[in-house]
């Protein structure tokens, strides 16, 4: 009897080692107590959006590419991987916002489905893999909060109420809630981010300022100097001016 005490207690012991394991690496406790359904209409990650604003880093796969992000003390997003640079404040408040909205338009059971026939959603043959966690300020711990791949668009549209507008839908898959297998139709596609892969995802504009806000320009390359200016508004039309769209060149 003390024997089977003895194992019984042992392997606890060990449930809860590996418990706190995973939790120290990926701070998912949704991977321990699984999720069994997922309703029509539900939210995928049911946060509320200040929940979602804490999330500083995340990961993109796509294509055998991987890219990482963290999000700085003053709200700009920096790349990590592969490029020290910035990511286009545009990408990363549409993948957050999709992050936040999609909902489960129906759940496809994958052991019901024709292998011939995976191809078509894509979660397999063109997935796109998202991570994002939550960061202590030192970068020493984490939380997972969501992790999805993406695969193709879904033939169907829904409507939302709200906006009065017919929204996409996008295959998608996630393991955040358990080894599930299913394939899921969720609302939203951001697909368009990544046709290029990851290249889409880095700001490739040279200035973080609005263009309509600089006056002059002046380029030093090599010794070789240029000056640009604006040419002056029109006298009693604000923000007119004579070439609104053209820069002239004034010296060199």
């Amino acid at each position: 009897m003390r024997i089977l005490r003895f194992i019984l207690l042992v392997l606890v012991t060990l449930a809860a080692i590996g418990a706190a394991v995973l939790l120290t690496i990926d701070g998912n406790l949704s991977r321990i107590i699984g999720r069994t359904a997922f309703s029509s209409g539900e939210r995928l990650f049911p946060y509320t959006k200040e929940e979602m604003n804490e999330i500083s880093w995340m990961r993109i796969n796509c294509g055998g590419d991987m890219a990482e992000f963290r999000r700085r003390p003053n709200g700009v997003w920096w790349g990590e991987k592969p490029w020290d640079d910035r990511m286009d404040p545009r990408a990363a408040a549409a993948i957050l916002q999709y992050t936040y909205s999609t909902s489960i338009v129906d759940a496809l059971p994958l052991h019901k489905i024709d292998s011939a026939s995976l191809k078509e959603f894509g979660v397999k043959t063109t997935p796109i893999t998202i991570t994002l966690k939550e960061m202590s300020a030192d970068g020493k711990r984490s939380s997972t909060v969501a992790r999805y791949t993406l695969g193709s668009t879904a033939p169907w549209l829904v409507d939302d109420p709200e906006n009065q507008t017919t929204d996409d839908t996008t295959y998608m898959q996630t393991d955040f809630y358990g080894r599930d297998s299913r394939i899921l139709v969720g609302t939203g596609n951001i697909l368009p981010l990544f046709k290029s892969g990851i290249r889409q995802l880095r700001d490739h504009r040279p200035l973080l300022i609005h263009p309509a806000m600089p006056a002059s320009i002046e380029i030093n390359n090599k010794g070789q100097r240029i000056a640009l200016e604006r040419p002056l508004p029109i006298p009693g039309l604000p923000g007119k001016s004579l070439i609104p769209s053209r820069w002239i060149r004034t010296r060199r």
